[in-house]
């Protein structure tokens, strides 16, 4: 319940900096999105199913008390008879003894026709378990195994919901870089144009090369215009991730990222294999699938439990007559002719199911991290060169519009340097955003993408 209130608070909070149109971080944005996803609300009620199933597991353990009361009225002569006994009422008249003459051949009517009687029997019962053959025990593991796998489902939920967030975060940021790139580009093209259509008045330039300089400045513009909706859908996606209108007014304070996983592949695999909460929660499941076989095999043996019971028995409703009884009842099914066998192996069928999938979840688990592990560094070792290609890049176009302005190099030179310059830019802007959403994809399969991390 605290857990549940923290949340709303931070929700209205939150709600409340972005009606104020105040920055919001990573962490705010994450924090914002985990309070109010629907699919996390979902999880946290399936959590307290399972503790749910626990209590009422772990409470077959105890007595089970119920009270009833049983109005009847009859005129068999059986239940006329027992009736009088269980009120303690019977009487040798009720034998029919007064009408005995000692002819014993003649019916007595007043044990034959007793005639129309009533009684009321009231009742308290208890009952409990002694031995079950194990099946309370199933039970209790079960639900035990149902809340863990929950929990770990819980948590896996939450880091693939912060992953999608970092992504639409970073998409942002990465549009918005490829923006400004790409406006720094219409500046320039903009002005090769005008240039170009002086030069081209004046006689000194040819149509062709004012042609070319005008499809360079239409390319870049389209360019822009890309990066801008890539930016806009990015921020929809994240408004839309933290249960937020379309048209609220949300700024974003840059930077913040994932931090970076320092272990070699082989470490980061066992920590995956081990703490991925996605395997955890299929492992919980197996264990589940385990005790279920228990369950089954329980059918096998005894049980055995204690009765305790008192009765009160009168024409109305009271406490009068009262009786007790104390039993012990042991069952045994010797044989139901294969249904047992039947139920224990359909259970062992589902277990071995379960281990299946759970290798094989291993193996999946296993390849992401190894694609994810070289995509990262292959990112990586991109984006260094890329830094090193954007500065040549650079001096290239430099050296390129000085030529051109001594009148050595032509404008469709410069435009290829500049086009090459901007498409060195996009390319290491592309490569560091792999690299980031490589990193985040890491930290998500080794179960450690929380704000820890962020």
């Amino acid at each position: 319940m605290q857990q549940i209130i923290g949340l709303l608070g931070m929700s209205i909070l939150l709600s409340t900096a972005v009606a104020q149109a105040e920055d919001l971080n990573l962490r705010q944005c994450v924090a914002l999105a985990l309070s109010q996803n629907p699919e996390l609300m979902a999880s946290s009620a399936r959590i307290e199913q399972a503790n749910a199933a626990i209590i009422q597991a772990q409470s077959s353990y105890l007595p089970k008390i119920t009270t009833s009361i049983t109005a009847s009225r009859s005129n068999d002569p059986l239940s006329v008879f027992g009736m009088k006994l269980m009120q303690q009422n019977a009487t040798f008249n009720d034998l029919g003894l007064a009408e005995y003459t000692g002819n014993g051949v003649i019916a007595p009517q007043k044990l034959n026709s007793p005639g129309d009687y009533s009684n009321i029997n009231t009742r308290i019962e208890a009952q409990m378990p002694l031995y079950t053959g194990g099946l309370i025990d199933s039970y209790v593991r079960q639900a035990q195994g149902y809340l863990a796998a929950a929990q770990s489902g819980d948590t896996a939920a939450r880091q693939q919901l912060a992953f999608m967030v970092y992504q639409a975060f970073d998409g942002i940021s990465t549009a918005g870089a490829f923006a400004e790139v790409a406006e720094q580009g219409v500046k320039a093209a903009d002005s090769f144009v005008k240039t170009s259509e002086n030069l081209t008045a004046q006689g000194v330039l040819v149509k062709s090369e004012l042609l070319t300089a005008r499809v360079h400045l239409a390319n870049v513009q389209l360019q822009l215009e890309q990066a801008r909706n890539q930016e806009a859908i990015a921020r929809e996606q994240l408004k839309m991730l933290m249960g937020m209108p379309l048209d609220a007014n949300v700024e974003l304070i840059k930077g913040g990222g994932i931090a970076n996983c320092e272990c070699e592949l082989p470490t980061i695999k066992e920590k995956a294999r081990t703490n991925n909460p996605q395997l955890v929660a299929l492992r919980k499941q197996a264990e589940v699938s385990g005790a279920a076989v228990d369950g089954a095999k329980a059918a096998y043996l005894p049980t055995v439990s204690l009765m305790a019971r008192q009765d009160w028995n009168d024409n109305n409703v009271a406490l009068n007559h009262s009786s007790y009884t104390l039993a012990g009842v042991m069952n045994w099914t010797l044989t139901d002719f294969g249904v047992t066998k039947a139920t224990v192996d359909r259970a062992r069928a589902t277990q071995s199911e379960m281990n299946a999938k759970v290798k094989k979840a291993e193996q999946e688990v296993t390849f992401k991290v190894s694609e994810a592990y070289r995509k990262q560094n292959e990112a990586q070792h991109r984006a260094n060169s890329l830094q090193l290609n954007a500065s040549q890049a650079e001096e290239a176009a430099r050296l390129v519009r000085q030529r051109h302005e001594g009148g050595v190099a032509t404008i469709t030179e410069v435009l290829v340097a500049e086009t090459q310059l901007l498409k060195a830019k996009a390319d290491l802007i592309a490569a560091r955003q792999e690299t980031n959403v490589q990193r985040a994809m890491l930290r998500m399969l080794v179960g450690e993408l929380d704000e820890n991390y962020l």
